[in-house]
């Protein structure tokens, strides 16, 4: 009587322990995997610009200003998303609910 729900009970805690661990553990690995894959991406922006910056094929004057502003326009839309990015990254909870409240 007793001793059996004694086992049932330490059993049933064993496996809610069990399952809140992988809970956690997946939980936990799906955020790292997804942090290695922003990184990974933000590296490719800046490396575009670099190797376009680089371009030795314009040989007209007017050529060159048009890469040249072209290449700015580049720079200044991935520093903005860069800016944007590291606000989100900054705001805390109460903020990104108030922004989801808006949002509604």
């Amino acid at each position: 009587g007793r001793a059996f729900e004694y086992i049932m009970a330490v059993l049933v805690s064993n496996v809610v322990a069990l399952m809140v661990i992988t809970a956690w553990w997946q939980t936990t690995e799906a955020s790292y995997s997804f942090f290695l894959l922003k990184d990974k991406q933000a590296s490719r922006k800046w490396s575009n610009l670099v190797m376009g910056a680089w371009n030795m094929q314009l040989s007209g004057e007017e050529d060159r200003e048009l890469w040249r502003l072209s290449l700015l326009t580049q720079v200044v839309g991935v520093t903005e998303e860069v800016l944007v990015e590291e606000k989100d990254s900054n705001r805390t909870m109460w903020g990104s609910n108030m922004l989801l409240f808006k949002r509604i």
